[in-house]
């Protein structure tokens, strides 16, 4: 017994032993590929994507001076004349400027004039300007020389590093406080336009968070116009250098991809300026942090399950992703992750190899679980709804299930034995042999209609399918679904649909023609009656024959404008309006509008007010529809209004970007409309008052027929309204409704009222 205890204990003692190795030297490998730098680009990444998430405004005490492209094409010579850059220098000066940077090669001779310029220029900023030195290779030995402006400029300026050096993957990412020039120390063109004193040596990560896009940018060519304000300059470092690309000044950023190098500069200047000069954590630190995640995912794994070693691997994750955010949000540290994920990587994949290890033990139950699973697949093919045939490879049929038997009308004793084709075989379809390869290939099964014994009809779904565990030329198994009913069920909804479809085509042609036959003889009524109401041809002699002529006229126009009505929506719902379109301005479509029902208006004793945005686009619209929709909604207005009350017709743009369309809204402080009833008055005939409270005319065809010419072009119209508060019908037309309008027709719009009196103002 003792010696069985020991071999335990030292089998265990083993276990330990290797598992320590193992974790050992995963720590060794991956502190090996961290320091050597294999795992640098995973870091990089990383990086890049912490400045999009930790983002952070400029201080505005930084202003870029472009030499842009309009300024390429104004100065119209390159170099400029060193003059230009004089009159900017002493622009810059007047405005009051703390420092001026310029990022501009002065090391070589021009005309003496235009140096005697700049020379002036710059002895009048009285040293508050910085002038770049720079080191670079002469030829192609790469013999670095270095390059200063002339003595008559560096006389009364500073002078600046702007050297910008990539890393290895040719992306800038750091920038030093010093670099040596010349055998001395000069500060970098970043640290002297932020004040800083040339000291230490070592370099720093510009924070690419700030936004650059925030940074105030004005073109050299405006400030040597006057066209920017002095109050722009007061007080600010401003840093003058290249950003249009035809002067190949640029460099690659981790954000924001290539970026011109002024903004580098400046991007710099901003992090020393906030305290954001970026530095990376200790390595050590890391690779400590890193060993210590290991042991612990591994363990955790090992000890109490796969579910809490993902809750905890998750947990970690979160915490790899959200810590250096918040260390980098608050503190100008840079945190590396690499060798973290690297870290709970291998210690998911060390506890995986020991639970692949566990799991061989596991495969003797799985075989026993196995039969058991067979057993109980059988019984769910013997129970199974849909017929099932196993073929065998020359197309035999050699079992069916109970299903199968149903639905063929046949024994199983019957159909076992035959050709799987012979079984589903018809009088009016007898399938090739070679299509059973395309059944079993096919991407959906195929529809078949068959004939059972007795007669009946068998509509069925066959598919074939290959078991997958044996050879191409062995068994398929094919699946029939029975879809006769619903098939039946399809026919005749299909039927029924036929059939309404031509009733509500019927109906529409015979309310088109009758409209048609009605609207002739009623022409020649109001006619008539217009002739006698008028005495066109003389005296009528009774004042009650007199008053019998107006009925007539009113009630047939009344009755012909219901007719027009029944007309336009029978023709919508037909199919056979057409859109004569064309481009029209609001302002007038509404003046007409107000012109044909201001008559209405001033009857019903209610004040019209047109208001028109400046802003709103031209309409590309069916002009006729449009102003019958209008005339619709403003006379529903009119006539649920009371007397001394307002109709507002108001057309805005439909957003606040430019050409999103636009909004004709019609609102008035009648009766309202019950929430639950606006979706019912929109159906043709339908109206808000039953047949027995009814206190206005018409038959509810008014709103249906805007709605229906609104969907013609494409608008979208919508109803907002309260009980006795009031009601405001609006029509949304679409983008591709508008044009934009031309300088001539901008500002054109107007307010107009009409009431009495009738007023014309501007709109504000």
């Amino acid at each position: 017994m003792s010696f069985t205890r020991a071999a335990r204990s030292l089998q265990r003692y083993q276990s330990h032993a290797l598992r320590w190795l193992v974790g050992l030297a995963v720590c060794a490998g991956i502190s090996a590929l961290y320091l050597s730098g294999s795992l640098l680009f995973i870091d990089r990444q990383l990086a890049s994507a912490r400045f999009q998430l930790v983002t952070s405004d400029p201080t505005d005490d930084v202003v870029v001076v472009a030499i842009d492209a309009p300024s390429l094409q104004e100065i119209s010579v390159w170099p400029w004349p060193r003059g230009k850059h004089a009159s900017v220098i002493d622009k810059l000066r007047e405005a009051g400027a703390r420092k001026i940077a310029i990022d501009i090669d002065f090391s070589a001779t021009s005309t003496p004039a235009e140096d005697d310029k700049l020379a002036a220029a710059l002895a009048r900023a009285g040293g508050n300007v910085i002038l770049p030195v720079f080191e670079q290779s002469a030829d192609s030995r790469r013999t670095i020389t270095s390059t200063a402006p002339l003595p008559q400029f560096a006389e009364h300026t500073r002078v600046a590093s702007a050297n910008i050096y990539p890393d290895s993957d040719g992306i800038v990412r750091r920038l030093a406080r010093v670099e040596p020039w010349a055998g001395n120390l000069v500060p970098t063109m970043a640290a002297a336009a932020a004040g800083l004193q040339p000291t230490a040596m070592g370099r720093y990560y510009v924070d690419f968070g700030i936004e650059a896009d925030q940074i105030k940018r004005v073109s050299f060519v405006d400030v040597l116009n006057g066209k920017v304000e002095p109050s722009v300059f007061a007080g600010k470092i401003v840093m003058i250098g290249a950003t249009a690309r035809e002067l190949g000044d640029t460099v690659a950023t981790p954000v924001g991809g290539v970026m011109p190098g002024v903004m580098v500069q400046a991007l710099a200047t901003e992090s020393l300026l906030q305290d954001r000069d970026l530095r990376k954590v200790s390595r050590w630190l890391i690779l400590a942090i890193a060993c210590l995640l290991f042991v612990f995912i591994e363990a955790t794994c090992r000890n109490r399950g796969w579910r809490h070693g993902i809750a905890a691997g998750a947990g970690v994750l979160v915490g790899i992703v959200g810590l250096p955010l918040v260390v980098q949000a608050n503190l100008p540290l840079m945190v590396e992750t690499a060798p973290w994920l690297a870290a709970v990587t291998a210690a998911f994949l060390m506890a995986l190899f020991e639970r692949l290890r566990d799991l061989d033990l596991r495969l003797i139950g799985q075989a026993i679980l196995l039969r058991r699973t067979d057993a109980l697949m059988r019984q769910v093919v013997e129970n199974s709804s849909d017929g099932l045939l196993v073929i065998d490879e020359h197309g035999k049929v050699r079992s069916v299930n109970p299903a199968a038997e149903r639905m063929l009308g046949q024994h199983a004793t019957e159909i076992v034995g035959q050709h799987f084709f012979d079984v589903i075989a018809t009088t009016s379809h007898q399938p090739p042999i070679h299509s059973l390869s395309r059944l079993a290939y096919a991407d959906r099964p195929s529809q078949m209609e068959l004939t059972r014994p007795d007669g009946s009809t068998l509509i069925a779904d066959v598919g074939l399918s290959r078991l997958p565990e044996q050879q191409p030329s062995a068994i398929f198994v094919a699946q029939l679904h029975d879809v006769t009913e619903m098939k039946m069920r399809e026919a005749e909804l299909r039927a029924a649909r036929d059939q309404a479809e031509a009733a509500s085509n019927s109906k529409s042609q015979f309310l088109a023609n009758m409209s048609h036959e009605l609207r002739t003889p009623l022409n020649a009524v109001i006619g008539f009656s217009e002739i006698m109401k008028t005495e066109l041809l003389g005296p009528i002699g009774t004042e009650t024959y007199r008053g019998y002529s107006h009925s007539i006229h009113d009630s047939a126009k009344h009755l012909l404008g219901i007719i027009n009505d029944i007309l336009d929506i029978s023709s919508i719902e037909s199919g056979s309006p057409r859109l004569h379109e064309g481009i029209h301005e609001p302002e007038q479509i509404c003046q007409s509008v107000i012109g044909l029902v201001s008559g209405r208006a001033d009857q019903a004793q209610v004040k019209l007010v047109v208001n028109v945005d400046p802003a709103t686009d031209l309409l590309y619209v069916d002009g006729r529809m449009l102003k019958q929709m209008l005339i619709n909604l403003v006379g529903n207005a009119i006539k649920f209004s009371p007397k001394g009350g307002s109709i507002e017709i108001k057309v805005i743009p439909a957003g606040p970007e430019p050409h999103s369309g636009a909004v004709f809204a019609v609102a008035d402080h009648g009766i309202g409309i019950a929430k639950d009833d606006i979706p019912r008055i929109l159906k043709p005939f339908e109206q808000v008052e039953t047949a027995f409270a009814r206190n206005f005319d018409g038959i509810g065809l008014g709103l249906p027929l805007v709605n229906s010419m609104a969907r013609l072009h494409g608008a979208t119209l919508t109803i907002d309204s309260e009980l006795n508060v009031g009601t405001t019908v609006s029509i949304l037309f679409p983008t591709a409704r508008t044009r934009p309008r031309t300088a001539e027709s901008a500002g054109t719009a107007q307010i107009v009222e009409i009431g009495a009196p009738v007023r014309i103002r501007a709109a504000e």
